[in-house]
């Protein structure tokens, strides 16, 4: 059996989420946006606590252990998520079950380190939904992306444009994941494979305003900059 999933105990295709987080801290602090932290949850399943050991191994290589953020969306709280109905086209993002409880969740957190003043430079988010609420909170504090935080964010669905485009994401390619799982379930039945392998996707660094990079790709659908709340992200991300 072939699951697209994160740390199955049975065969599959994963998204190597550990080493999107390290590549995604990494590429904040290369750019001087430091102290950086991570917005993500420790109880979420399908592997959120390798978004954290991935974010801690970039810390340690640059010397930066000391300086650890970890703003967990759901303090406290059992947030098993909740299983997606199937949808007919055309997709709406909000329909999705997870999607208030982590929007605000992720809002809740970052709101509550900006009051403190506690808010990193830098932040990874480590769940699509986790940026929208993150994002929502920046900009209703006054706040400017890059100029006051900059943004890396998880991104593992194309249907989260509406609010997220032309943000710097280290992309899972949907597409590929299909095609590895297809390939994986014919060498399954051929022999050349262990029913029990798991084989690791790893991620896309597309770069974005949200670092003040050039957004350089309109692939998959991502025109560079996308309408958010009436304007667009590149207004919003100069701070007007």
């Amino acid at each position: 059996m072939t699951v697209l999933g994160r740390e199955r105990q049975l065969g599959a295709v994963v998204l190597d989420v550990e080493q999107a987080a390290l590549r995604a801290t990494h590429h904040l602090l290369s750019l001087d946006f430091h102290p950086v932290g991570i917005v993500c949850t420790r109880a979420f399943r399908f592997g959120r606590e390798a978004d954290i050991r991935g974010y801690r191994q970039a810390l340690a290589l640059e010397g930066k252990s000391d300086q650890e953020h970890i703003i967990n969306c759901f303090e406290g709280e059992d947030d098993t998520p909740v299983r997606s109905e199937p949808q007919s086209e055309p997709f709406d993002i909000t329909m999705n079950p997870r999607y208030d409880r982590f929007v605000k969740g992720a809002f809740d957190a970052v709101s509550n380190r900006i009051r403190e003043g506690k808010l990193p430079r830098g932040l990874y988010i480590a769940d699509e939904f986790f940026a929208i609420g993150a994002l929502r909170a920046i900009r209703q504090a006054g706040l400017r992306i890059p100029d006051d935080v900059a943004v890396v964010s998880h991104q593992s669905s194309s249907n989260w444009n509406f609010e997220l485009g032309g943000i710097t994401a280290m992309r899972f390619d949907a597409y590929a994941c299909g095609v590895r799982a297809g390939h994986f379930i014919v060498e399954v039945a051929e022999g050349k494979r262990s029913p029990d392998d798991q084989l690791l996707i790893e991620a896309s660094l597309v770069k974005g305003a949200s670092c003040g990079e050039q957004h350089a790709d309109t692939s998959s659908g991502l025109p560079g900059w996308m309408p958010v709340d009436g304007k667009t992200m590149k207004t919003q991300f100069e701070g007007v």
